[in-house]
């Protein structure tokens, strides 16, 4: 983690909430609402269509033996930038994580562990380039895998 420089008054972030989402899963116009400079809207269909006309490639979902790579990189890459990884959730189509990063930028951060993530998958863009607000999450280990899920606690509606 980088320290901050002698004369930077900002104080050290504990840790930083992330969620991003899989290329192509949550477009602008998507009717369960979306995000654009940082407002939440509601759903526009024609909107919707016309962004899935502008998409390069199919949307990617994640298989199972793909989460468990996922889950292998991000762990890989927060240990080789000496990152603190506390909670971690992959689904087949997004990731939600809290991180602890000292004093390296969010976008910096983000980056480097969707990088190493898209690298160990071995394809290309897996991930859209936004960063959204979202909830805490948990990860949870068992025998023959990893299971990656969410909590719901306190979030009205039960959750995502």
């Amino acid at each position: 983690m980088n320290q901050p420089a002698t004369h930077n008054p900002a104080r050290r972030v504990v840790a930083t909430m992330v969620t991003t989402t899989s290329y192509g899963t949550w477009l602008p116009g998507d009717l369960r609402g979306y995000v654009q400079d940082n407002t939440i809207l509601p759903g526009e269909p024609k909107l919707l269509d016309h962004a899935r006309a502008l998409l390069a490639d199919n949307p990617v979902y994640f298989s199972p033996a793909q989460i468990i790579v996922l889950d292998h990189a991000i762990h890989a890459a927060a240990e080789e930038f000496g990152y603190r990884l506390t909670d971690l959730s992959i689904e087949s189509w997004h990731l939600h994580w809290i991180i602890d990063h000292g004093y390296d930028p969010v976008p910096d951060v983000v980056g480097r562990l969707k990088t190493w993530m898209r690298q160990m998958i071995n394809r290309g863009r897996i991930m859209d380039r936004r960063v959204l607000p979202s909830v805490f999450v948990r990860r949870k280990r068992i025998a023959g895998g990893t299971s990656l899920h969410r909590t719901t606690q306190g979030v009205p509606g039960g959750g995502w």
